[in-house]
């Protein structure tokens, strides 16, 4: 008896930190059902799920999204958030994971937050870039999966990426032509050398800032590009995706930069809307 009364306060510190712990977990998971949160696993790696309320039970549209480099589908679900819009408009909203990085080098690229992940979507030889990932297969596995399962219709896929995601979003349609209808690209244009397939009937939305200094809008390289390739121009890239039959629309943003928060003022004093705002618009079909 003398033993257990010892050290009471300590012992009530303990309690304390523990019962801390588990409303941290508990908050977390309430928190993942309340946003309507699965994880989807494939091929080593999970995806997010959204699923909207007001489309329960159906074959629904699906919004897949794909973020750029050194992020993730969890960062990409933070920075992007479609919640409302998808119970608005109808849609469900995937958020993939792209393949680890190789790390062999050090600065603050490499050590921040938020995922450290990248898509192969067609730069060559690339260094911390995984070149034998297979996310054509990945990604349109994904879909297939989705809509086996009842919970997409195949007819009403949109695929949104941005920077190193948008470039996986052009591969991705060259090289699966009818697996989306739609596509939103962000702050990067195809890295794929060429685009052979028939998209007659895909309608894209190029979203770019005349001020990226990532990958500029009229092409070359950036100045602030971890990649140091040499990026097509918007401009070539809708001569290249309009010879392949899509129909392409540019939404070149004033004063923009090349993340999605350096997007989205100068988009809503020129277009009235956020970034957000104008790809849910676009994947649900009232912005054209």
């Amino acid at each position: 008896m003398a033993r257990r009364r010892r050290f009471p306060l300590l012992r009530a510190l303990i309690k304390s930190i523990f019962l801390a712990l588990l409303s941290v977990v508990t908050f977390g998971l309430a928190g993942a059902s309340a946003r309507n949160l699965s994880e989807i696993q494939s091929e080593g790696r999970d995806a997010l799920l959204y699923r909207a309320k007001s489309v329960a039970g159906e074959a629904a549209p699906l919004v897949m999204v794909l973020h750029g480099g050194f992020q993730s589908g969890e960062k990409m679900y933070d920075t992007l958030r479609l919640d409302k819009a998808a119970e608005r408009f109808g849609f469900n909203v995937l958020y993939p994971t792209g393949s680890r990085l190789k790390l062999n080098r050090q600065g603050p690229l490499v050590t921040r937050k938020g995922g450290m992940n990248a898509w192969n979507a067609g730069l060559k030889g690339r260094g911390m870039l995984d070149t034998t990932a297979r996310d054509v297969e990945y990604l349109s596995g994904l879909v297939d999966r989705l809509v086996a399962e009842g919970i997409t219709d195949p007819e009403r896929v949109t695929i949104v990426g941005h920077s190193n995601g948008a470039m996986m979003a052009y591969k991705l349609v060259c090289e699966r032509p009818r697996l989306a209808k739609r596509v939103i690209a962000i702050s990067g244009t195809p890295a794929i050398p060429a685009c052979n397939a028939d998209l007659s009937g895909l309608r894209i939305l190029h979203l770019h800032g005349t001020e990226d200094e990532n990958q500029p809008a009229q092409g070359g390289v950036g100045t602030k590009g971890v990649s140091q390739h040499n990026a097509r121009s918007v401009e070539e890239t809708v001569q290249m995706m309009e010879a392949a039959g899509a129909e392409m629309s540019v939404r070149l943003i004033k004063g923009g930069g090349h993340r999605i928060d350096e997007l989205n003022k100068p988009a809503r004093r020129q277009y009235k809307a956020t970034v957000a705002e104008m790809v849910s618009g676009f994947a649900a079909g009232q912005a054209e």
